[in-house]
């Protein structure tokens, strides 16, 4: 536990060597007394009853989403207060800075408490401990308790910083359509009522004497590919980390699926789901490299074309 006097506290001890002083010195010997009982019996109170304030405290889980650079978030906290706590702060430690979490004004029993993480800047942070302090009751200490935690907070770049000119070092691919997936022959049916004329298979209704058919699907491959190239400046780097954040959230949301493609790193992620906790914790964590360095590893097919971002 660490435990330090604040600014009022440290007003306080000046006022109780003074009363020393003054109990030495004059002769009103019992009125002086009395008062550094009296300052004694506070600070002791107001320590004691903080210590059992702040570590009544007992942490369940830690929840922090994932979520962009320059922006707070949401952050939940699951606590379990043995008894009725009061004024905590909380603050999450990754070794370098203390993240700190809005005060909780009163904690009792087991429940989840919304907190907002301030805005950090693009990276993951390893955060071992969550520091509960509190200056409750008398404002005299600042006591704090440490709670080991083992958890990852992941800042991603910011998707408003992609401009509409993407990098000469970060091209995006993608298939031209009429915003419909591709379709692939899938196998042969028969002619039914309303297929198109173009899907009739004619060397297959030769051989059979009816009208045959391609039967389609929906592709399955990759509608847009997003390269980044980390060969790049730090500036150019951000930019393109932030155009390929943009295009997988918006695979997420509604747009074709994205296949993401740097130096050592390939990911696929279909349209209409969430982006994985991987791919965001890449993006998060993605730093340049040498100019001598290898080049992505892109294996373009032939019908893929620049597309303007």
């Amino acid at each position: 536990m660490r435990i330090r006097p604040t600014e009022l506290g440290l007003k306080g001890l000046m006022l109780l060597a003074a009363l020393e002083i003054a109990f030495l010195a004059t002769s009103y010997s019992n009125l002086f007394f009395l008062l550094i009982v009296f300052c004694g019996v506070l600070g002791g109170v107001g320590l004691l009853t903080g210590m059992r304030n702040v570590t009544a405290v007992r942490v369940l889980a830690v929840d922090v989403p994932a979520g962009p650079a320059g922006q707070p978030r949401a952050v939940r906290l699951s606590l379990d207060a043995r008894r009725r706590t009061f004024d905590l702060v909380f603050a999450l430690d990754d070794g370098t800075r203390d993240l700190l979490l809005p005060a909780i004004a009163t904690a009792a029993g087991r429940q989840t408490l919304p907190a907002l993480l301030p805005d950090l800047a693009r990276g993951v942070r390893d955060v071992r401990a969550l520091r509960i302090t509190s200056r409750f009751p008398f404002g005299l200490f600042e006591l704090g308790v440490r709670r080991p935690l083992a958890i990852e907070v992941v800042t991603y770049p910011p998707p408003s910083l992609a401009t509409a000119a993407t990098s000469r070092r970060s091209q995006t691919h993608g298939r031209h359509h009429d915003g419909t997936q591709p379709a692939t022959v899938a196998g042969l049916r028969p002619f039914r009522t309303g297929d198109a004329v173009r899907d009739v298979h004619w060397k297959a209704t030769a051989r059979r004497g009816v009208p045959i058919v391609k039967e389609r699907e929906a592709e399955a491959g990759d509608a847009r590919t997003v390269v980044v190239d980390r060969r790049a400046s730090a500036d150019e780097l951000e930019r393109d980390l932030a155009a390929a954040t943009a295009a997988v959230l918006s695979a997420a949301a509604a747009g074709p699926g994205v296949r993401l493609v740097s130096q050592g790193y390939t990911a696929h992620l279909p349209a209409g789901q969430p982006p994985p906790a991987a791919v965001l914790r890449w993006l998060a964590a993605a730093t340049g490299l040498p100019a001598d360095a290898a080049a992505p590893e892109l294996s373009r097919r032939p019908d893929q074309e620049p597309a303007r971002a």
